[in-house]
């Protein structure tokens, strides 16, 4: 017989308290709780407290304990799940899922340990279970668009959007109202399949409870088999493996669907259990090393706002953890504020906080290290990479390196580093520490060259390894402009001085040379080397000509450097980065525009997309950091193909006589593609369509005019008459509008717009607004609006008011708007507020062009044609469930 259901909810309890200290930084009460129970949920615990000590203090020698705990949850909760398939459920989901759930936690760390402990094939065996979308199926049969997420907002956050301070504050008050997410148009345009909400409700489970653990975690293990694996607890696990293996894994389908890991991920951290810190640590990870790593992010302001909302809740519930406080840091740092970051970091590792999980605080210590190296702060870098080595066993040879940025005391250090390269991985050398073996050898080549002894060869060495090394770490990407400019200057002050002009470099006509002694780089490694430099910093400057120059010729070295072979490849990436870089600069500061923009994105992308492959082509499968480029491709073609595939679907909607036509009208000024609900309810009942012969079908020929066409006034007397007939009508009709919707932004996609508007008078009230990325609210004031209508229709003040009266008030949709045009002005007041709309939207969805540019041909005469049925439409436009419903 299984546990009683009291017992395992107890030791579910017990657990969370141990996990709670482990994030709160106290490793030790963690332990104690976990080992006062024999459950599979604290054997669970103590095996992970053995995984992060070993991954986060890079000690591999401690997953045998990690394993042996792991083991035992394993075969504790199985033992459970067999026992409990006779027996009554206690939950809200079939007998034993909350054991299938546990033991499908241990496979996964044990999977992460084989992995750390360079058992191959036993990671992979534990990947191959298929027990996990079984699991995930059995919890979210209707999938994750309906469950909240950290960053849930009334904007939408899965797709992009504008943000508009004038509608803020009143969408903040309609909370209630919008409680479903809203994401894209359809799944390929954000995370949502489009499966519209059925009469079955969602499963709701209270904090604490064994069915937030099952939700959470079901939504947990799913994204761990599906993503990624850099997405995941730590990216070192993915790229510590070996090139074989991670093509098996890629085989296998560990990368086939990183969207639906990443709404998984975030569905589970809106939790309150322990999946939901494991997954929101592992977003953070994955964000931060988009951030860091990549390159170039298709929406960088949207990743930065998960990220905040993550590193928000998690540092609200443990302010003490270190690793909450790793990941403020990184966002500062990210967001160009690497001061910020350093106080972060500082404030963290304060001596009078207490602490007893050394290997996380480690994780500070480093990421203050890099940062502290990145503001050109050398002697504080160097001793707190030096105090790295207080803290774990991995490779002091790499930190004395790193150290040696500082000059004082370089000669000391690199003295010393020889007899602490031999870390190991399966039985080869670490990639870093192959790095610096070969750096050593190249300067004291150079000394002897140059002395005719190896002595003093630190004097030689002019460009600092450990910026070098910072190439590797993407350290030169998010450095502010003034500490670009400083390394622009102290790199393009060696000799020979560069040829090729910048904004910061003066090239003259003749530059002297001296005969008495030689240049400080003199070698093409070197050349090479500072020429990628210059080109990295002068792209953070913005300096895009000048960064494109020093990186071609960077890589035109490529074929005389003797040492430095991960040169070409790396140089070929930093030039892609360049490229889209410098086209998102150039839209988003409107030098082009329109269709000039369109190109302009088609050459970049395309651009980069090839010198990615000739990156990747270079990318050698040596063991140094050169071989570790390949990750950061992969990364960077992701960000490519999300920006390819964005398509921003944005909802315009207002009251009778608040402008919204006229809106709509600018906005086709602008060639934004339009899709008009009016005008294609007019279209669907074309002579010849199917709609008009089922309308005749049922109300007779004489709704008809003599040519065929639909007598409009005919038909409406009859179903503004008769409730049952509207809805006859109704039925016939809006199926027929909801396959032209879809349609139409389905080729706005396939033609490579950017970003297309609906206007459709109901958004709201029809629950469209549901579906767009942004929503756009024409509005005036009451008084306004009902002057406006009366002169536009020559109506009384009763009748006006009555036909307001019967509508949604324009001051609720307000509270539905992530942006509100006030309309209560002149028309050039308008026509402002549009123009700064369309260039909102254009920096949004900028980067998404193909080969042509697309406009949604529209009947203008139709469009501008009064509609007799807008006075009194109140007809609801139910959306489909799926494009495959939209089309049949």
């Amino acid at each position: 017989m299984s546990a009683p259901a009291d017992e395992t909810l107890n030791n579910l309890r017990s657990a969370s308290v141990g996990f709670d200290h482990l994030f709160a930084n106290d490793l030790q009460k963690a332990r104690d709780v976990f080992a006062a129970e024999n459950s599979p949920f604290h054997q669970l615990g103590l095996g992970a407290c053995a995984f992060l000590e070993a991954a986060l203090g890079m000690e591999t020698d401690l997953m045998t304990e990690a394993a042996r705990c792991l083991s035992l949850s394993e075969a504790g909760s199985k033992k459970q799940l067999k026992l409990s398939k006779s027996s009554k459920t206690t939950t809200q989901f079939p007998p034993g899922t909350e054991w299938e759930l546990l033991n499908s936690d241990a496979v996964i760390l044990l999977g992460l340990n084989h992995a750390f402990s360079e058992s191959y094939m036993g990671y992979l065996q534990c990947l191959a279970h298929s027990k996990f979308h079984k699991l995930y199926k059995t919890v979210y049969p209707r999938g994750l668009d309906e469950y909240a997420t950290p960053s849930h907002t009334a904007a939408g956050s899965r797709t992009p959007s504008v943000y508009s301070t004038a509608s803020s504050s009143s969408a903040a008050t309609t909370t209630t109202k919008q409680s479903s997410n809203r994401s894209g148009f359809f799944g390929r345009f954000g995370a949502s399949s489009l499966s519209v909400p059925t009469s079955t409700s969602i499963v709701v489970a209270e904090d604490g409870s064994i069915d937030e653990l099952i939700m959470s975690g079901a939504a947990f293990v799913r994204c761990r088999l599906r993503a990624s694996l850099f997405a995941m607890l730590f990216n070192l696990v993915f790229s510590l493996l070996p090139a074989k293996i991670r093509g098996v894994v890629g085989f296998l389908g560990f990368q086939s669907d990183r969207k639906l890991a990443l709404r998984a991920l975030a569905v589970s951290a809106a939790k309150s259990d322990v999946h939901s810190v494991f997954a929101g640590l592992s977003l953070m990870t994955y964000h931060g090393v988009v951030l860091l790593l990549s390159g170039y992010q298709a929406d960088e302001a949207h990743i930065i706002k998960q990220y905040r909302a993550i590193v928000d809740k998690l540092s609200a519930r443990y302010p003490t953890g270190s690793l909450w406080i790793l990941n403020r840091a990184k966002i500062l740092r990210m967001s160009h504020d690497p001061e910020g970051a350093i106080k972060v970091l500082q404030d963290g590792l304060d001596p009078d906080r207490a602490r007893t999980f050394a290997q996380a605080d480690g994780l500070l210590i480093f990421e203050l290290a890099w940062t502290l190296l990145s503001q050109r702060r050398y002697q504080e870098s160097a001793d707190t990479f030096i105090r790295m080595t207080e803290i774990n066993s991995w490779s002091h040879g790499t930190y004395f390196f790193l150290a040696a940025g500082n000059y004082q005391k370089a000669e000391e250090m690199f003295e010393a580093i020889p007899a602490l390269l031999n870390k190991k991985i399966g039985g080869k050398d670490l990639p870093t520490e192959v790095f610096i073996k070969k750096k050593l050898a190249f300067y004291r080549e150079k000394q002897k060259r140059l002395t005719g002894s190896e002595k003093d060869y630190v004097k030689c060495m002019k460009i600092s390894p450990a910026e070098e090394l910072g190439i590797f770490w993407n350290t030169h990407a998010r450095i502010t402009t003034d500490t670009a400019e400083a390394h622009i200057r102290e790199w393009s002050a060696l000799t020979p001085v560069p040829t090729i002009a910048s904004p910061y470099i003066e090239v003259s006509a003749s530059v002297p040379t001296s005969l008495s002694s030689p240049p400080d780089i003199d070698t093409p490694d070197e050349l090479a080397i500072r020429a990628l430099l210059l080109g990295i910093c002068h792209r953070t400057a913005g300096a895009y000509p000048a960064a494109r120059a020093f990186l071609t010729d960077a890589h035109a070295r490529q074929g005389a450097v003797k040492v430095s072979t991960w040169v070409g490849g790396v140089t070929l990436f930093e030039l892609a980065v360049l490229e889209l870089r410098e086209c998102q600069a150039r839209t988003e500061s409107s030098e082009v525009d329109g269709g000039d923009a369109t190109k302009a994105w088609t050459l970049a992308l395309t651009t980069a997309s090839e010198q990615l492959d000739g990156a990747l082509a270079l990318a050698t499968q040596q063991v140094d950091l050169s071989s570790r480029l390949d990750s950061r491709i992969a990364m960077l073609r992701d960000e490519i193909a999300l920006k390819q595939e964005m398509l921003i679907v944005v909802g315009l909607t207002g009251g009778i006589a608040t402008g919204k036509s006229t809106v709509s009208s600018l906005l086709r000024d602008h060639q934004i593609p339009i899709i008009d609900a009016d005008v294609l309810a007019r279209q669907v009942v074309l002579p010849g369509t199917p709609a008009l012969a089922q309308i005749v079908k049922h109300f007779g020929a004489g709704v008809l005019l003599p040519d065929g066409a639909l007598d409009r006034a005919k038909l409406g007397a009859i179903v503004f008459a008769d409730e049952a007939q509207r809805r006859k009508l109704n039925a016939i009709v809006h199926p027929a509008v909801r396959r032209a919707m879809f349609w139409g932004v389905f080729g706005c996609w396939l033609r490579g717009a950017p970003l297309c508007v609906l206007d459709v008078p109901l958004l709201v009230e029809g629950g469209l607004w549901k579906w767009v990325a942004s929503v756009v609210v024409v509005y005036c004031s009451p008084e306004i609006q009902l002057r406006r209508l009366m002169t536009r229709d020559r109506s009384s003040r009763e009748d006006a008011s009555a036909r307001l009266n019967s509508q949604l008030p324009i001051s609720e949709k307000v509270g539905y708007a992530d942006l509100v045009l006030e309309n209560s002005g002149s028309h050039q007041e308008l026509k402002d507020q549009v123009d700064a709309l369309v260039v909102k939207l254009r920096k949004k969805a900028g980067a998404h062009v193909s080969d042509m540019d697309y406009w949604v041909e529209v009947d203008m005469a139709v469009a501008n044609e009064k509609d007799d049925e807008e006075k009194d439409h109140k007809v609801m436009i139910p959306f489909p469930s799926s494009p495959l419903q939209q089309v049949t």
